[in-house]
């Protein structure tokens, strides 16, 4: 009367499928991870193209050296013992997330 369902086989190619997909690349972080993801929202929410930040905070002019950026900067900039993570770090650049790269 009621017929039981069989149960569902993975084939051949459905297997071959899940395991060829790439993994994702695990990110280097060096910072504690609550500050990494303050880190990271600020970094995004700038949107700063690579170097205008450095410019800003050297050069203290531009179209980048406004005082909310500025600030904003100000809140993200590495500790002491965060900059000697980073610095002490000898492994690809491309592993590490926005915030350490920024340090480096």
């Amino acid at each position: 009367m009621f017929s039981r369902a069989a149960p569902k086989e993975i084939s051949k190619v459905q297997s071959a499928i899940n395991l060829s997909e790439p993994k994702k690349k695990e990110i280097v972080k060096l910072v504690g991870s609550d500050r990494w993801r303050n880190m990271e929202i600020v970094l995004t929410k700038l949107k700063l193209p690579d170097g205008a930040m450095i410019e800003a905070l050297t050069t203290c002019s531009g179209k980048y050296a406004l005082p909310n950026v500025l600030e904003s900067i100000k809140s993200i900039l590495p500790t002491e013992e965060e900059e000697a993570n980073v610095s002490s770090y000898e492994g690809s650049l491309e592993d590490l997330g926005k915030p350490e790269r920024l340090f480096k």
